[in-house]
């Protein structure tokens, strides 16, 4: 699927910094004809406008780019179990705070290395087919 934005520019003429705005393509609105500039908090001109395009992809797409463990980051987030083993955001926390996973915490914040639990799901396929 590809989506479409629009795309804003201005040019500070203080500074001379060129910088851009993306914006929903179908709101007039969100167009302005000044902004302040980033760089020096001075009055900027639109200078242009125009689209960009960008592919979204859907989840099967991204499953069919990883190609075994590879594709996955080093660390997983709870978002990344839930894909992988096509459960709940419950049923995943559920797994997470298992005595036997191999979960890192960080602060507040759960992660897993991808090897660690790659790892720890083949153990438990092992477990379970005797």
């Amino acid at each position: 699927m590809i989506k479409r934005e629009g795309v804003y520019s201005y040019q500070c003429g203080e500074c001379e910094t060129l910088f851009a705005v993306v914006s929903r393509l179908s709101v007039s609105r969100d167009k302005q004809s000044t902004l302040i500039c980033p760089r020096c908090s001075t009055s900027s001109q639109l200078t242009g406008e125009g689209y960009i395009a960008y592919h979204l992809y859907d989840k099967e797409k991204r499953e069919e780019e990883k190609t075994g463990t590879e594709g996955y980051p080093v660390l997983l987030t709870v978002k990344e179990v839930m894909d992988i083993l096509s459960v709940s955001k419950q049923v995943a926390y559920e797994v997470m705070n298992r005595k036997d996973f191999p979960i890192l915490c960080i602060n507040r914040l759960k992660r897993v290395k991808r090897d660690a639990f790659f790892k720890w799901l083949d153990d438990q396929s092992k477990n379970s087919n005797p």
